[in-house]
């Protein structure tokens, strides 16, 4: 086995490989162009790698193609799911920041300050916001 294949993050998928590129984002392996034995080229990329927890190599002809890629990973659905509990926590914990900091300096907020319903409804708006994140995290297994 060549040194430049005892470097590569996975198991080529057969004996004999040669490697044509390694695409690198600074010290990660993101792609590796391989050809087999008998010329057929293999693509593996790390981020199906990471995604589909198995490592799966595909004819570089198939890794063009659309309908052989996942849906989740061709809308992102796992960026936006992390992008929405992000916002999610953001919005509860500026509500909880709120309702404290005008408990402690009701000079600074005015009649938002005195009234003690207005202060524990935004309390429980937070608390809607951090509750909704929390679902969204929790898997479903």
């Amino acid at each position: 086995m060549s040194a430049e294949l005892e470097k590569l993050p996975f198991v080529p998928p057969v004996e004999g490989c040669q490697i044509e590129r390694i695409h690198h984002f600074g010290p990660f392996i993101t792609r590796v162009d391989l050809r087999l034995p008998d010329g057929t080229p293999w693509v593996w990329t790390s981020r199906r790698h990471r995604y589909l927890e198995v490592m799966r190599s595909l004819p570089a002809e198939a890794a063009v193609e659309e309908k052989t890629i996942r849906w989740w990973i061709k809308t992102g659905v796992l960026a936006r799911i992390g992008w929405c509990i992000a916002a999610l926590f953001m919005i509860g914990s500026t509500c909880f920041a709120a309702a404290i900091a005008a408990g402690l300096a009701p000079k600074l907020f005015g009649g938002f300050a005195q009234n003690p319903l207005v202060k524990n409804l935004v309390f429980f708006v937070g608390s809607i916001f951090f509750t909704l994140a929390a679902v969204v995290l929790r898997p479903t297994a």
